[in-house]
């Protein structure tokens, strides 16, 4: 059981519309160039529910009519058709087409609610089909179902007939496709002059075979989005298309296991390019030349402030709102909201001559973390009436929990427990044991207990980790303006004052299950001298605080990003630690959505130190699992820096070095790579650091 205590402070900056029929938005890129983007925008949704010969869907009609409500608010001239026969899409889809696609400054958004439906083709490829309410079950009559869906070819041809620059397929249905160009890890960009080329882009709520739940989370993480209620990826004012199909495949499946959204851009080299772009927050469209004046109506809480930024950072306005900023100077702002207790928020608009916007804040309570001490330590801990399972460090809203503590042969115990804003709270949980039950021996590790090894600068734990001392220097992170794939790796001198520890591999299921008691990976089959993975940032900061508790010889702790690249580079200022080219066989990667390695490498986790390790002794820094590093997601400092620990604001962590599934590029030294911290994958592992000598 459980309650949540949750305010919120809504600040609308309100806009004086000075012509409703004539709304256009305008971006800043990076580079400081303001863009026209669109006169117009237009959206078809689609949403089937009352099927004839498959399962009804009664809550696609509602996704519908919600996300056709939101569209319209986000600026968008919308068409909602429910429950549409092969021909009546034909002709709807047609029509649209004609009348709607025929403008180059417009953004066209398609979304499409209903059962998808995968079938093979000849070669060993697959086409992806959208089931309309009169289709045949292709078990039962194949020719039938041709016949009577949409095919992906189809809606990829009508996109390439369209002349609008931005085009955005969106299916809350479950599919594959070779003809569609997914690409499940693509890492998306900031707003750049790029976004002005055309793009089709496409987004589905899944693979073939998965299931696509009548209430849909699909539905719901893309609304909270694109409408301001959970915090954009890039604090910049914009969500992208590739922004927004690497936030729902992340977020999805988080909320429902069984369903993990896929994204991309069609096999086009004209139109992948450019990139689809919403409005953050609540901001709907700017305006044709207008007054130029800010509004600001906020619903107060005590000790809360609104603060306006300029581009350079200076603030042109403090207060506590109910104001009125006339005759604001053109340029790009940042609004903050901040209160004791709460989350800050900040959205970032661009403020042009004679214009004005609209935006929308919500700041809830700073949430607290629940670890539980318990005896025995292999106690079952749950937290009762709440789906997400329990783990060392769980990040919950504030409120009142009821948690649960059992083991075999002890006797259940429940207690409630208050949970305060930014609260690390720990709860001792000790069980009675049964009469006549005997209770097993459980060693104590202590300090005197750790093995060392006497091997030059090593030592190894009782648990079987072996780490090696990485020591102390400068060297130049990120890469050069002239290594190929780079993005956000602006090259900067980095020195580390002090000796730190680093462990020479991934930790390991085994020892995860020593530390943790059980084993969460994808890949058990693979044994317990493969890396533990499956893991969030979060059930990391749990591990890392059982075993402290545990092993009290080290304060043991996850490496910085640039602890990180420092002891992954060891030395060298290539791209991996072996050379600038790739190799299949230095490290396993490249077989999963990437398949350069196919024929070398097994497509999933492989045993700890295959492969040879770099000149410090450290193994697997390239490929077989990303792994986890403490430090937020932020942009590089220009200038040069001692020991960095990251960003100060932002929800995101980094993980580093690629894995399996990827290709080559992504498992460069320099590469950066981001997640929420509550994100599990089967592709996030992570190594240990201590403190160094």
């Amino acid at each position: 059981m459980y309650k949540f205590f949750i305010y919120a402070i809504i600040i609308i900056i309100k806009i004086t519309i000075l012509n409703p029929l004539y709304a256009s938005i305008v971006v800043t890129t990076i580079e400081g160039q303001n863009l026209l983007l669109y006169e117009h925008s237009y959206a078809l949704v689609v949403g089937n529910s009352d099927y004839k010969n498959f399962n009804k869907l009664p809550g696609a009609k509602q996704d519908a009519v919600e996300v056709s409500k939101a569209l319209e608010r986000k600026g968008f001239t919308v068409k909602l058709a429910l429950n549409l026969s092969r021909e009546k899409f034909n002709n709807l889809f047609t029509d649209f087409t004609v009348n709607r696609c025929n403008k180059e400054k417009s953004r066209i958004l398609f979304y499409y609610a209903g059962h998808g439906y995968t079938l093979p083709m000849a070669g060993g490829e697959t086409m992806g089909y959208l089931v309309m309410i009169d289709t045949p079950d292709p078990d039962k009559n194949r020719a039938g179902f041709l016949k009577k869906s949409i095919d992906m070819q189809y809606m990829v041809l009508k996109s390439q007939q369209m002349l609008s620059r931005h085009v955005l397929y969106m299916f809350d249905s479950c599919f594959s496709g070779t003809i569609l160009n997914f690409r499940s890890q693509s890492k998306p960009a900031k707003v750049s002059q790029r976004v002005k080329y055309p793009v089709r882009q496409f987004i589905t709520a899944g693979g073939a075979k998965e299931e696509v739940p009548d209430k849909s989370f699909f539905k719901q993480v893309f609304l909270d989005l694109i409408e301001g209620r959970v915090e954009e990826p890039f604090k910049d004012g914009y969500i992208t298309g590739e922004e927004l199909g690497f936030y729902l495949s992340a977020q999805v499946p988080y909320y429902f296991d069984y369903q993990h959204p896929r994204f991309g851009k069609i096999k086009n080299p004209k139109l992948d390019k450019g990139d689809f772009i919403f409005l953050a927050g609540g901001v709907t469209h700017y305006e044709e030349p207008g007054t130029g004046t800010l509004e600001i109506d906020t619903t107060t809480v005590p000790g809360m402030k609104i603060e306006i930024f300029n581009k350079s950072g200076q603030c042109v306005y403090q207060g506590k709102g109910d104001t009125k900023i006339d005759d604001l100077i053109p340029g790009r702002y940042t609004i903050r909201a901040k209160a004791p207790g709460y989350e800050d928020k900040r959205k970032t608009i661009s403020v042009h001559k004679d214009r004005k916007a609209r935006v929308s804040f919500i700041l809830e309570l700073l949430k607290g973390r629940i670890f539980v001490d318990a005896e025995p330590s292999d106690a079952q801990i749950r937290i009762l009436h709440m789906p997400p399972r329990y783990y060392q460090g769980m990040v919950l809203p504030p409120g009142e929990y009821e948690l649960e503590a059992s083991h075999s042969g002890y006797y259940q115990l429940n207690k409630w427990v208050t949970l305060h804003a930014n609260e690390d709270l720990t709860v001792d949980m000790k069980l009675q044991l049964k009469k006549g039950i005997i209770p097993p021996q459980i060693p104590v590790i202590r300090k005197k207990e750790v093995q060392y090894i006497q091997q030059g600068r090593t030592f190894t734990n009782q648990f079987g980790m072996t780490f090696v001392l990485i020591p102390s220097g400068s060297f130049m992170m990120g890469s050069p303006k002239n290594e190929s794939e780079r993005s956000d790796e602006i090259q900067h001198q980095v020195t580390l004052t002090q000796n730190y520890y680093m462990q020479i591999t991934e930790v390991t299921q085994g020892q995860w299950q020593k530390v943790m008691g059980n084993n969460p990976s994808y890949f058990k089959d693979c044994g317990a001298s493969c890396p533990v993975e499956n893991i969030s940032w979060n059930d990391v900061q749990g591990f890392i605080k059982q075993l402290n508790k545990m092993d009290s010889s080290k304060n043991y702790r996850l490496p910085t990003e640039a602890e990180w690249e420092y002891a992954a580079r060891a030395g060298t200022k290539t791209r991996f630690f072996w050379g600038n080219q790739p190799d299949c066989s230095r490290a396993n990667y490249g077989n999963g959505w990437s398949d350069e390695c196919k024929s070398i490498n097994p497509g999933k986790t492989k045993i700890v130190k295959s492969y040879s390790s770099n000149n410090w002794g450290l193994y697997d820094m390239h490929g077989n699992v990303w792994e986890w590093c403490q430090d937020r997601y932020g942009d590089y400092s220009k200038r040069d820096v001692i020991d960095p620990t990251g960003s100060d604001t932002g929800s995101l962590r980094v993980f580093r070095g690629g894995s399996w599934n990827c290709d080559a590029s992504y498992c460069r030294s320099a590469l950066r790579y981001w997640h929420w911290p509550e994100s599990r994958r089967n592709y996030l592992g992570f190594r240990l650091c201590a403190p160094g000598r």
